[in-house]
C-alpha cells in the first residue's frame, strides 16, 4: 500500500502524485540512490516503501551548496526527517559531493533532484546511470521549463526515450545493460 502521509509534512518541492510515483517504484527495489535529498521529502517516500536501503547524496548546503552558517541546519532537518529510517538502517546519508562519492553497488532506482544545471545533470546522469541494474529505473525531478537544465541534459543523453510523471523525467534500463534508444 502507498502510503506518502508522512512525507508531506516534511517541506519540498516534490508533489503528492510525485511522491506516489517514487513510492510505487521503490516498492520494487532492493537499493535505490537519491541525489538531492534537501529535507528528506522525496527521501520518506522511497525509503517508507523499500525493501532494502536508500542512499542518500547531498552536501546539504543549502540552495546551490554555497558554504554558509545554515548548512548544518539543512542536514539537522534531514536527519530529524528521516531519523527512525536512519536508525533501522533504511536510509544512509552520504554527505559529499555526488560526483565525489564513489559507491561499490548497483541500484534498481536512481532519484536525480541535485543540481539542475546542464554540465552538471549530464555529469550526475552518466556517473548514476552507470550504476542501475539491467531493469532499474534511472530519473529525476523538475524536468519542466522552469529548469531548462535539467531539460536540455535528459534530452541529450536520452533524446525521445524519456518517459514522464509530471516533472518526473524517467527512462528503463534494457535487461542487456543499455538504456534505450529513440
Amino acid at each position: 500500500m502507498i502510503d506518502v502521509s508522512k512525507a508531506m509534512r516534511i517541506d519540498g518541492w516534490t508533489e503528492g502524485p510525485e511522491l506516489e510515483w517514487l513510492a510505487r517504484q521503490a516498492l520494487l527495489a532492493r537499493t535505490v540512490i537519491e541525489v538531492g535529498s534537501y529535507l528528506g521529502r522525496s527521501a520518506r517516500a522511497l525509503s517508507d516503501h523499500c525493501r532494502g536501503v536508500v542512499y542518500c547524496v547531498d552536501l546539504w548546503g543549502g540552495f546551490d551548496d554555497v558554504p554558509d552558517p545554515r548548512n548544518d541546519a539543512y542536514y539537522n532537518a534531514f536527519l530529524r526527517n528521516l531519523g527512525d529510517r536512519i536508525s533501522d538502517g533504511a536510509v544512509v546519508p552520504i554527505r559529499t559531493d555526488s560526483l565525489l562519492w564513489a559507491p561499490d553497488l548497483t541500484a534498481d532506482l536512481v532519484f536525480l533532484d541535485g543540481d539542475h544545471e546542464c554540465p552538471r545533470v549530464t555529469s550526475e546522469i552518466l556517473k548514476y546511470g552507470a550504476l542501475v541494474a539491467p531493469g532499474g529505473i534511472l530519473c529525476g525531478h523538475d524536468y519542466s521549463a522552469n529548469w531548462p537544465g535539467v531539460v536540455e541534459a535528459v534530452d541529450r543523453m536520452f533524446p525521445g526515450a524519456v518517459r514522464r510523471e509530471r516533472s518526473i523525467w524517467w527512462v528503463k534500463k534494457e535487461e542487456d545493460g543499455t538504456w534505450p534508444l529513440c
